[in-house]
C-alpha cells in the first residue's frame, strides 16, 4: 500500500474535507463547550488553525486533472470558507451560550488565507500535478 498515493488521492481529501466540515461544524454549535484557556486570543487560534485546515482540504480535493490552477483552486476555497465561516457565525448567535462574531469571522477567512499560503508553498501539503 503506498501511503503518499493515499496522502494526494483527491478522493480521500474530499472525504477528509467532509469530515472536518462536520467537525467544525458539531463544534461550533455545540452550547458550552469549554476549553481550558493556555493563552490570551486562543479562541482566534483555534478559528484560524480549524478553518486554515478546512481550506486547505477544499484545495487538496480538486481533481489533479482539473482545469483549476493552483491559485484558482486557494480563491475557490477562500470563497467556501467565507460563505461557510458568515453562515457558522449566524448560526451561533441562535445557539444558547454561543455568540455571532466578526472577529471570529475574520479569524475564520485568516485562516483560509494561511491554509491556500500552506497549501501553494509547502510541497508535501499539496497535491499538485507535476508535469
Amino acid at each position: 500500500m503506498d501511503l503518499w498515493k493515499i496522502w494526494n488521492d483527491y478522493r480521500i481529501n474530499r472525504l477528509v474535507t467532509f469530515f472536518w466540515f462536520l467537525i467544525i461544524t458539531f463544534l461550533t454549535l455545540s452550547p458550552d463547550i469549554k476549553t481550558p484557556c493556555i493563552v490570551s486570543w486562543q479562541d482566534k487560534i483555534e478559528h484560524i488553525v480549524a478553518f486554515a485546515v478546512f481550506a486547505l482540504f477544499i484545495c487538496r480535493s480538486f481533481n489533479p486533472n482539473t482545469k483549476y490552477r493552483p491559485m484558482e483552486r486557494i480563491l475557490i476555497a477562500m470563497v467556501i470558507v467565507t460563505i461557510y465561516g458568515a453562515i457558522d457565525e449566524t448560526m451561533q448567535g441562535f445557539v444558547p451560550s454561543r455568540d455571532a462574531s466578526i472577529w471570529d469571522l475574520s479569524a475564520d477567512i485568516f485562516g483560509a488565507f494561511l491554509g491556500g499560503i500552506f497549501f501553494l508553498y509547502i510541497p508535501f501539503l499539496n497535491n499538485i500535478n507535476k508535469e
